[in-house]
């Protein structure tokens, strides 16, 4: 499962910085391009999905399974780490020989991949009861790593002075240069200790 949004430049402050943009419409003659209206803009927009993403995100497993919280005689030796997830970035290798993008030449450059990590357990699609952290880091300079991959893990840990309510949720980890994003998205089973 995995989600690609396309950034619309436009913002209305008055809004909360939403883009307006409604009618969609696939050209008829490319179809790599998505027309659309800007809603309280008067602006037409045009998605071309021509160029290539510079990067894909992929997680290691696809599933997590954890604990709602140890019991009571465990509780003061257990670890509050519930899950450790390996995300891995890559540089497409198409993209480095585009003639769409040159990111050198570029007038914004987008080299930097900002990660974040989301959940279903909250309508605000937060954590309950938990936290979830990059380590080491949550940001990722495309053109300082030379490998073509760079990863970071995403530590889940658990607040045991509440548990987390057992079931089965969402983690949603993104990635972004602020164009694109990319969203993989994991199965969370929480189960009861």
């Amino acid at each position: 499962m995995a989600l690609l949004e396309y950034e619309v430049p436009t913002r209305d402050p008055f809004n909360g910085y939403i883009a307006n943009a409604l009618t969609l419409s696939a050209d008829p003659n490319d179809n790599k391009k998505v027309w659309f209206t800007e809603f309280n803009h008067d602006k037409i927009g045009v998605l071309d999905r021509g160029p290539p993403v510079p990067f894909d995100i992929n997680s290691s497993a696809s599933k997590i399974t954890i604990l709602s919280s140890p019991n009571n005689t465990e509780q003061k030796n257990a670890s509050q780490v519930a899950a450790t997830l390996s995300v891995q970035v890559n540089t497409k290798k198409s993209f480095n020989s585009s003639p769409f993008i040159n990111y050198t030449n570029a007038k914004h450059n987008h080299s930097l991949i900002f990660l974040n990590v989301s959940s279903s357990m909250n309508p605000l699609a937060r954590f309950v009861n938990m936290t979830a952290k990059f380590y080491p880091t949550a940001i990722i300079d495309l053109h300082k790593d030379r490998t073509e991959k760079a990863r970071s893990n995403i530590i889940l840990q658990r607040n045991d002075s509440t548990p987390i309510t057992p079931g089965n949720y969402t983690i949603g980890i993104s990635a972004t240069d602020g164009t694109v994003s990319k969203s993989v998205f994991n199965d969370l089973v929480v189960k009861r200790h």
